[in-house]
């Protein structure tokens, strides 16, 4: 469905930061495992336990999600139209739902503001990307 509206450019970008930064994610767990706690420098474990604490905040988004500023969590919000339920990347699913029913002008709108989202996604994970490159020993 994403394709066919017009945000498959926009999808795959997206797609293509998330994928560098779960490779990143693995490399950096990877070293976290190699670790020798007992030998590490504590001024190095305290900057390594920031640099995770803070990882965090590179995933807000300082406008908000589309429709719903007080929600700036890119990753995991509150679902939209689900009281008690929570949602993995809120803002695609905020845009995608119920869109089968709007109109072909609406879809279009609807779908133009899913490709800035999918941008801002890309820009969030090009930065949590490269706050994890770093190396940690």
């Amino acid at each position: 469905m994403i394709r066919e509206n017009g945000a498959g450019e926009a999808y795959d970008l997206m797609l293509n930061k998330f994928k560098l930064f779960n490779m990143e994610t693995e490399k950096f767990m990877t070293s976290l495992k190699n670790l020798d706690l007992e030998q590490i420098n504590p001024y190095r474990l305290r900057e390594l336990n920031d640099r995770l604490m803070l990882l965090d905040r590179v995933f807000i988004l300082p406008a908000g999600l589309p429709d719903r500023p007080e929600e700036r969590h890119a990753l995991f919000s509150p679902s939209k139209f689900n009281a008690y339920g929570s949602s993995s990347l809120p803002g695609i699913s905020d845009l995608l739902h119920q869109v089968d029913k709007l109109n072909s002008q609406e879809k279009s709108a609807r779908f133009k503001r899913l490709r800035q989202h999918l941008s801002d996604l890309m820009i969030v994970f090009h930065q949590a990307t490269k706050w994890l490159s770093t190396n940690i020993i």
